[in-house]
Protein backbone atom coordinates (compact mmCIF):
# COMPACT_ATOMS: atom_id res chain seq x y z
CA UNK A 1 0.00 0.00 0.00
CA UNK A 2 2.96 2.37 1.17
CA UNK A 3 4.47 2.36 -2.58
CA UNK A 4 1.27 2.88 -4.17
CA UNK A 5 0.71 5.69 -2.26
CA UNK A 6 3.87 7.13 -2.20
CA UNK A 7 4.08 6.89 -6.26
CA UNK A 8 1.05 8.79 -6.05
CA UNK A 9 1.38 11.31 -4.03
CA UNK A 10 4.68 12.09 -5.92
CA UNK A 11 2.86 12.39 -9.16
CA UNK A 12 0.50 14.36 -7.66
CA UNK A 13 2.45 17.29 -6.05
CA UNK A 14 4.85 17.11 -9.31
CA UNK A 15 1.51 18.03 -11.69
CA UNK A 16 0.80 20.62 -8.72
CA UNK A 17 3.80 22.25 -8.82
CA UNK A 18 3.75 22.34 -12.42
CA UNK A 19 0.68 24.37 -12.13
CA UNK A 20 2.45 26.78 -9.70
CA UNK A 21 5.11 27.19 -11.64
CA UNK A 22 2.27 28.22 -14.83
CA UNK A 23 1.10 30.87 -12.13
CA UNK A 24 4.17 31.65 -11.29
CA UNK A 25 5.15 33.25 -14.43
CA UNK A 26 3.50 36.76 -13.36
CA UNK A 27 4.41 36.40 -9.83
CA UNK A 28 7.10 38.51 -7.77
CA UNK A 29 9.86 36.59 -6.75
CA UNK A 30 8.78 36.92 -3.22
CA UNK A 31 5.22 35.43 -3.81
CA UNK A 32 7.13 32.48 -5.81
CA UNK A 33 9.30 32.33 -2.50
CA UNK A 34 5.99 31.61 -0.61
CA UNK A 35 4.37 29.31 -2.68
CA UNK A 36 7.06 26.93 -2.97
CA UNK A 37 7.77 27.11 0.69
CA UNK A 38 4.14 26.09 1.26
CA UNK A 39 4.26 23.52 -1.21
CA UNK A 40 7.17 21.72 0.14
CA UNK A 41 5.43 22.28 3.98
CA UNK A 42 2.32 20.58 2.51
CA UNK A 43 4.57 17.77 1.52
CA UNK A 44 5.75 17.36 4.50
CA UNK A 45 2.27 17.30 6.29
CA UNK A 46 0.83 14.98 4.00
CA UNK A 47 3.65 12.52 4.00
CA UNK A 48 3.42 13.05 7.94
CA UNK A 49 0.07 11.61 7.51
CA UNK A 50 0.71 8.69 5.88
CA UNK A 51 3.73 8.12 8.24
CA UNK A 52 1.22 7.51 11.14
CA UNK A 53 -1.24 5.69 9.14
CA UNK A 54 1.91 3.20 8.64
CA UNK A 55 2.10 2.80 12.30
CA UNK A 56 -1.51 2.11 12.68
CA UNK A 57 -4.45 3.18 13.88
CA UNK A 58 -3.33 4.18 17.57
CA UNK A 59 -0.65 6.84 15.74
CA UNK A 60 -3.64 8.36 13.31
CA UNK A 61 -5.73 8.93 16.08
CA UNK A 62 -2.97 10.28 18.50
CA UNK A 63 -1.69 12.42 15.44
CA UNK A 64 -5.58 13.75 14.89
CA UNK A 65 -5.91 14.21 18.78
CA UNK A 66 -3.23 16.60 18.53
CA UNK A 67 -4.16 18.72 15.57
CA UNK A 68 -7.59 18.79 17.11
CA UNK A 69 -6.02 20.29 20.64
CA UNK A 70 -3.75 22.86 18.96
CA UNK A 71 -6.55 23.45 16.78
CA UNK A 72 -9.07 24.09 19.83
CA UNK A 73 -5.96 26.62 21.44
CA UNK A 74 -5.80 28.60 18.19
CA UNK A 75 -9.83 29.14 18.02
CA UNK A 76 -9.92 30.63 21.31
CA UNK A 77 -6.77 32.71 20.86
CA UNK A 78 -8.36 33.94 17.45
CA UNK A 79 -11.73 34.90 19.43
CA UNK A 80 -8.87 37.11 21.63
CA UNK A 81 -8.52 38.79 18.54
CA UNK A 82 -11.99 40.33 17.92
CA UNK A 83 -14.67 42.08 19.16
CA UNK A 84 -14.36 41.06 23.05
CA UNK A 85 -17.96 41.39 23.42
CA UNK A 86 -18.59 39.58 19.72
CA UNK A 87 -15.94 36.93 21.02
CA UNK A 88 -17.74 36.05 24.20
CA UNK A 89 -20.86 35.35 22.53
CA UNK A 90 -19.57 32.90 20.00
CA UNK A 91 -16.75 31.43 21.68
CA UNK A 92 -19.12 28.98 23.57
CA UNK A 93 -20.87 28.25 20.26
CA UNK A 94 -18.00 27.98 17.98
CA UNK A 95 -15.93 25.75 20.19
CA UNK A 96 -19.22 23.31 20.65
CA UNK A 97 -19.21 23.13 17.00
CA UNK A 98 -15.70 22.60 17.05
CA UNK A 99 -15.30 19.86 19.44
CA UNK A 100 -18.20 17.82 18.20
CA UNK A 101 -16.07 17.70 14.53
CA UNK A 102 -12.77 17.16 16.18
CA UNK A 103 -14.41 14.43 17.77
CA UNK A 104 -16.05 12.80 14.47
CA UNK A 105 -12.79 12.51 13.22
CA UNK A 106 -10.75 11.42 16.26
CA UNK A 107 -13.20 8.70 15.92
CA UNK A 108 -12.98 7.66 12.51
CA UNK A 109 -9.38 7.35 12.81
CA UNK A 110 -9.31 5.14 15.95
CA UNK A 111 -12.60 3.00 14.29
CA UNK A 112 -11.78 2.61 10.29
CA UNK A 113 -9.31 0.63 9.08
CA UNK A 114 -5.87 2.75 8.40
CA UNK A 115 -6.80 2.57 4.79
CA UNK A 116 -9.85 4.12 4.63
CA UNK A 117 -8.37 7.12 6.91
CA UNK A 118 -5.66 7.65 4.24
CA UNK A 119 -8.23 7.53 1.88
CA UNK A 120 -10.25 10.00 2.49
CA UNK A 121 -7.32 12.21 3.94
CA UNK A 122 -5.31 12.09 0.47
CA UNK A 123 -9.06 12.95 -1.60
CA UNK A 124 -9.50 16.22 0.60
CA UNK A 125 -5.74 16.88 -0.08
CA UNK A 126 -6.22 16.80 -3.50
CA UNK A 127 -9.40 19.24 -3.03
CA UNK A 128 -7.01 21.58 -1.34
CA UNK A 129 -4.72 21.37 -3.24
CA UNK A 130 -5.44 21.62 -6.90
CA UNK A 131 -8.65 23.88 -5.90
CA UNK A 132 -5.34 26.60 -4.69
CA UNK A 133 -3.84 26.02 -7.95
CA UNK A 134 -7.14 26.24 -10.26
CA UNK A 135 -8.23 29.15 -8.25
CA UNK A 136 -5.07 31.08 -8.86
CA UNK A 137 -4.60 30.02 -12.20
CA UNK A 138 -8.45 30.17 -14.09
CA UNK A 139 -10.41 31.67 -11.03
CA UNK A 140 -12.24 34.56 -12.48
CA UNK A 141 -15.68 34.53 -10.38
CA UNK A 142 -15.73 34.34 -6.33
CA UNK A 143 -17.15 31.85 -4.84
CA UNK A 144 -18.30 33.40 -1.27
CA UNK A 145 -17.22 36.81 -1.31
CA UNK A 146 -18.48 37.97 2.22
CA UNK A 147 -16.25 34.92 3.67
CA UNK A 148 -13.16 34.46 1.53
CA UNK A 149 -12.74 36.91 -1.04
CA UNK A 150 -9.59 34.65 -2.77
CA UNK A 151 -11.73 31.54 -3.50
CA UNK A 152 -13.39 30.96 -6.80
CA UNK A 153 -16.06 28.79 -8.44
CA UNK A 154 -13.54 27.59 -10.90
CA UNK A 155 -10.99 26.79 -7.82
CA UNK A 156 -14.14 24.64 -5.99
CA UNK A 157 -14.63 23.28 -9.53
CA UNK A 158 -10.89 22.32 -10.18
CA UNK A 159 -10.46 20.73 -6.39
CA UNK A 160 -13.67 18.72 -6.95
CA UNK A 161 -12.80 17.05 -10.15
CA UNK A 162 -9.08 16.03 -8.53
CA UNK A 163 -10.76 14.82 -5.37
CA UNK A 164 -13.05 13.12 -7.68
CA UNK A 165 -10.15 11.92 -9.78
CA UNK A 166 -8.42 10.84 -6.57
CA UNK A 167 -11.24 8.93 -4.97
CA UNK A 168 -11.74 6.94 -8.31
CA UNK A 169 -7.78 6.10 -8.68
CA UNK A 170 -7.12 5.12 -4.60
CA UNK A 171 -10.43 3.18 -4.84
CA UNK A 172 -8.71 -0.34 -4.45
CA UNK A 173 -7.55 1.17 -0.58
CA UNK A 174 -11.06 1.00 0.86
CA UNK A 175 -12.43 -1.47 -1.88
CA UNK A 176 -14.63 0.28 -3.48
CA UNK A 177 -16.05 0.23 -6.94
CA UNK A 178 -16.17 3.56 -9.58
CA UNK A 179 -19.63 4.43 -8.50
CA UNK A 180 -18.67 4.32 -4.77
CA UNK A 181 -15.35 5.92 -5.07
CA UNK A 182 -17.25 8.68 -7.28
CA UNK A 183 -19.86 9.10 -4.39
CA UNK A 184 -17.25 9.71 -1.98
CA UNK A 185 -14.99 12.04 -3.89
CA UNK A 186 -17.48 14.21 -4.42
CA UNK A 187 -19.24 14.35 -0.96
CA UNK A 188 -15.77 14.67 0.80
CA UNK A 189 -15.02 17.57 -1.62
CA UNK A 190 -18.19 19.29 -0.33
CA UNK A 191 -17.45 18.69 3.28
CA UNK A 192 -14.11 20.00 2.89
CA UNK A 193 -15.21 23.32 0.84
CA UNK A 194 -17.57 23.53 3.83
CA UNK A 195 -15.18 23.08 6.42
CA UNK A 196 -12.88 25.29 4.79
CA UNK A 197 -15.22 28.45 4.20
CA UNK A 198 -16.37 27.92 7.97
CA UNK A 199 -12.75 28.46 9.19
CA UNK A 200 -12.66 31.30 6.78
CA UNK A 201 -15.67 32.90 8.31
CA UNK A 202 -13.99 32.65 11.56
CA UNK A 203 -10.73 34.34 10.89
CA UNK A 204 -13.12 37.02 8.91
CA UNK A 205 -15.16 37.37 11.95
CA UNK A 206 -11.97 38.18 14.13
CA UNK A 207 -10.06 40.12 11.56
CA UNK A 208 -7.12 37.67 11.72
CA UNK A 209 -5.61 36.25 8.15
CA UNK A 210 -3.93 32.90 9.70
CA UNK A 211 -4.85 31.15 12.59
CA UNK A 212 -0.86 30.71 14.20
CA UNK A 213 2.08 29.82 12.45
CA UNK A 214 2.84 26.57 13.53
CA UNK A 215 3.58 24.91 10.21
CA UNK A 216 5.96 27.29 7.75
CA UNK A 217 3.82 28.53 4.86
CA UNK A 218 0.89 26.84 6.23
CA UNK A 219 -0.36 28.78 9.00
CA UNK A 220 -1.52 27.37 11.91
CA UNK A 221 -2.89 23.59 12.48
CA UNK A 222 -6.64 25.08 11.68
CA UNK A 223 -5.26 26.42 8.23
CA UNK A 224 -4.02 23.46 7.32
CA UNK A 225 -6.80 20.36 8.33
CA UNK A 226 -9.74 22.58 8.53
CA UNK A 227 -11.22 20.71 5.38
CA UNK A 228 -10.56 17.68 7.28
CA UNK A 229 -12.61 18.03 10.29
CA UNK A 230 -16.02 18.55 8.52
CA UNK A 231 -14.32 15.36 6.05
CA UNK A 232 -13.71 13.25 8.84
CA UNK A 233 -16.54 13.78 10.54
CA UNK A 234 -19.24 12.86 7.34
CA UNK A 235 -16.35 10.13 6.53
CA UNK A 236 -17.51 8.58 10.26
CA UNK A 237 -21.05 8.65 9.04
CA UNK A 238 -20.22 6.98 5.84
CA UNK A 239 -18.05 4.35 7.67
CA UNK A 240 -21.43 2.77 8.84
CA UNK A 241 -22.42 2.13 4.84
CA UNK A 242 -19.65 3.06 1.88
CA UNK A 243 -16.32 3.28 3.85
CA UNK A 244 -14.90 0.07 6.35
Amino acid sequence: MISTLLLFTATSFSVGAAGLRWVDRRSSPERRRERRVKLAGYFAVVHAVLFCAWLGRAALGTLFLGVAAVGGAELVRAHGCGDRRVAMRSLAATLGCYGALAAGLVAFALTSAPASTVYVYLIVAAFDGFSQVAGESLGRRRLAPRVSPNKTIEGALGGLFAAVSTAVALRSLPQLDWAAATSVGALTAAAALGGDLAASWVKRRNGIKDFGTLLPGQGGALDRFDSLLLAGSAAQMLSRTILP
